[in-house]
């Protein structure tokens, strides 16, 4: 609530632009653990100073497990018509090695979510090069992101940052992080598959 309140007194005093916005994007961490009051307070702040064109794109990163339908359905009623989807990889392992807090049937449920409140666009966010990844996990991950017919599917080479969680057990170069040479494999094998399936 607090965080809340600091940003929409930031959005009050920052310059109009003179024109509407076109899109409107709540990513980073997990924004999806606003309430969807929080969400309509800070879409209305927007929309008071700056002006929200219709039809402008919101988007939102959400992680599996952080919502439920009543959830998604308020960040669908508030204006969100753009979801993107933290899944990261297939595999139990693999997200539990990464420390996230989802599991792969979460992964399913929250797309079932996302397509029972029918939002139109939703992608699917997936990472490379993650402790003990092989290149079988990460053509499984790809090819199940694929059947999920998600709009948009992005993939990010793992980057560890100093001072993190992950960056106290994993050291760059070091196993078990893949070697430079199979994450560039996997760069290759996503580009492949990836358009192999239709997406640009």
């Amino acid at each position: 609530s607090q965080y809340v309140e600091v940003l929409c007194q930031e959005i009050a005093m920052t310059p109009a632009f003179g024109q509407p916005l076109k899109t409107i994007f709540f990513g980073g961490g997990t924004p999806s653990l606003l309430s969807t009051e929080q969400l309509q307070r800070i879409l209305r702040e927007l929309e008071q100073h700056f002006g929200i064109e219709s039809g402008a794109e919101i988007s939102m990163e959400i992680d599996p497990a952080t919502f439920d339908l009543a959830h998604i359905a308020g960040y669908s009623s508030a204006g969100v018509n753009r979801v993107s989807l933290g899944v990261q990889a297939f595999q139990e392992e693999l997200l539990q090695r990464a420390g996230r807090s989802h599991s792969v049937e979460d992964i399913f449920a929250a797309v079932e979510l996302i397509h029972q409140v029918e939002i139109p666009e939703f992608s699917l966010d997936l990472i490379s090069g993650l402790p003990h990844q092989s290149l079988d996990q990460w053509q499984d991950s790809l090819l199940k992101a694929i059947a999920l017919l998600p709009t948009h599917i992005s993939i990010y080479d793992l980057t560890i940052e100093p001072g993190t969680a992950f960056g106290r057990y994993y050291k760059p170069g070091d196993t078990p992080l893949p070697t430079d040479e199979a994450t560039v494999k996997m760069y290759q094998m996503g580009q492949q598959v990836l358009t192999g399936a239709g997406y640009e």
